[in-house]
């Protein structure tokens, strides 16, 4: 339905452009931007859930920009014609950017790894952020040049930011508990193997409980991190010893 809604939206705010007319005899041009802006804001809290299929994420990523620009063209004949100017310039350079930085990201960690982390795309929503912000102080001053009240603008605004922020503390406190456990854990593994390694051992056995593996998707880092040759878990329900299936042992 929100893609649905999304269409809709595109279809009838296209359609109000070609009746330039009818809009500049009256009032509806901030009253319609305005209302493009309100379902920027719902689009953008439906793109904060999880679990959605990248195709339906895409869509309305795509549809949020071009309700975007179906409102900027309404306000800007109204603007001064270098303001418009530099934020159309100011604007594509930026999403030059954003889209050009993240092929070479891309081809670079295809051409020299074969391994590719997610972490290392973390730079494109800061970029996005940074569209989003230029975004909005041209709008904001093209509310003001047309006289228009921003008060249902800063409402929807102050309302995405206390969703947001919602969503944000209630996901972090439902791992806090998991997470201090884990922390736990690992500061009694950690003091187990730098003893350990006092007493001039190289292969280590710590308890199985402290077996971190699952939880903190270890590799063969955590050898290289604290320079031993093999880490094992020693059970205690029949005496065997376990070893990760990650954690070979290196002569």
């Amino acid at each position: 339905m929100a893609i649905i809604a999304a269409n809709v939206s595109l279809i009838v705010c296209f359609a109000v452009l070609s009746h330039r007319r009818w809009l500049e005899r009256g009032q509806p041009i901030k009253a319609l931007a305005q209302t493009g802006l309100a379902i920027v804001l719902l689009i953008v809290v439906l793109l904060t859930r999880r679990g959605m299929q990248w195709q339906s994420y895409v869509f309305l990523w795509l549809s949020m920009h071009c309700i975007l620009v179906v409102a900027a063209s309404l306000l800007s004949p109204r603007l001064p014609g270098a303001m418009v100017k530099r934020f159309g310039y100011g604007i594509g350079l930026l999403y030059a950017v954003t889209w050009l930085g993240s092929f070479a990201v891309v081809l670079a960690a295809n051409l020299t790894s074969d391994h590719n982390h997610g972490r290392i795309y973390a730079f494109i929503p800061f970029l996005i952020a940074w569209s989003g912000l230029a975004w909005g102080l041209y709008f904001g001053f093209g509310f003001k040049v047309h006289g228009g009240s921003l008060r249902i603008v800063r409402a929807g605004a102050l309302g995405l930011v206390v969703i947001l922020c919602a969503g944000i503390v209630m996901k972090t406190w439902r791992v806090y508990e998991p997470m201090k456990a884990i922390a736990a854990a690992f500061d009694e593994r950690h003091e187990l193997i730098m003893n350990a390694k006092a007493d001039g051992l190289r292969d280590i056995e710590v308890p199985a409980s402290l077996d971190l593996t699952r939880a903190l998707r270890e590799g063969f880092c955590t050898l290289e991190f604290y320079d031993i040759d093999s880490l094992s878990y020693t059970g205690t329900d029949d005496g065997r010893v376990l070893q990760s299936a990650i954690f070979k042992e290196r002569k």
